[in-house]
């Protein structure tokens, strides 16, 4: 049996943001014949991770995330940078020891996205980037209730918000999917990026009958 995951920190306000230490959110969904599959979270490791991270941020697949043109050291010093910020995280999903997924969060009362829609006390914000690894396929679901079960259980987490690309057909279609409510179309311009982004609202309260996260 996996064990539970260190208990995430929360600043002194109570605002929540990124778990101190080692987080590592284990799920085991059954499968055919019995075989059990691992999902877990953990850090990014900027250094050891950035080769990984960079074969996903330039693939086709991956043009929304904005880092096409990137090479291995920019997307190193980039989840450097993030690393570095308290208001910033990014972990990968892990199945069977193969990562498979990015998840990405942000504190909207900190991170410039925040000026764009009506915040809320307890708003996470999150990032979602999957691979196409062999290791995701007939996981992505499992995978992606995992890591909202993650971010929901942060200390003061009250609503999870995304903000993907209105021209990301996929990523909308994911929002409709796990049920997150449709919020403002915006021009959304930041000093790192600008597009046309579709905000979509979870709150925790709606992930109550969400599998459960070991």
């Amino acid at each position: 049996m996996p064990q539970p995951a260190p208990a995430p920190q929360h600043a002194a306000d109570g605002r929540p943001h990124r778990p101190g230490g080692v987080a590592d959110v284990r799920r085991h969904p059954p499968q055919p014949g019995g075989r059990v599959v691992t999902v877990a979270i953990r850090p990014v490791d900027p250094a050891a991770d950035a080769a990984v991270l960079h074969a996903w941020v330039t693939q086709d697949r991956a043009l929304f995330w904005g880092m096409g043109d990137c090479d291995v050291e920019r997307v190193r010093e980039v989840y450097t940078y993030i690393d570095e910020q308290e208001h910033l995280a990014a972990y990968l999903f892990v199945v069977d020891d193969t990562p498979v997924g990015l998840l990405q969060t942000y504190d909207p009362e900190v991170d410039e996205i925040g000026r764009f829609y009506d915040r809320l006390p307890g708003d996470v914000g999150i990032h979602l980037l999957l691979s196409d690894d062999p290791a995701r396929r007939g996981r992505t679901d499992d995978i992606i209730a995992t890591g909202l079960a993650f971010v929901a259980s942060l200390p003061g987490c009250a609503r999870l918000v995304f903000e993907p690309d209105a021209r990301n057909t996929a990523s909308l279609a994911m929002m409709e999917r796990i049920g997150a409510v449709r919020g403002p179309l915006v021009d959304l311009r930041t000093s790192i990026s600008q597009k046309p982004a579709q905000f979509y609202f979870l709150p925790v309260t709606s992930l109550a009958d969400a599998p459960a996260v070991e």
